[in-house]
């Protein structure tokens, strides 16, 4: 199993396993970013997707004609450990 030490930074090899290992192991982690002017932001990982492939219907750049890369989809063409998210409307 892979450990990390708490309050440390996860590295590539962390992101590049097993999807819905990463997934899972994701949630409870804090999000940490660290502004220009030292102010930080910070917030709980509450809830993952795994997506497993441009062969899983289930992914935004999935198509049954072939992968479907636009400007939305572009960050599921990179190496493991680029994050993604999305808007929350009330």
């Amino acid at each position: 199993m892979l450990q990390q030490k708490r309050n440390k930074r996860l590295t590539r090899e962390f992101y590049l396993r097993d999807t819905i290992q990463v997934a899972r192991d994701l949630l409870g982690k804090e999000l940490v970013r660290i502004l220009p002017d030292g102010q930080k932001l910070s917030g709980i990982v509450l809830e993952t997707e795994a997506y497993l492939g441009l062969e899983d219907p289930a992914c935004h750049s999935y198509s049954p004609s072939g992968p479907r890369r636009t400007a939305r989809t572009e960050v599921m063409f990179h190496v493991g450990g680029v994050a993604s998210y999305g808007s929350i409307v009330r």
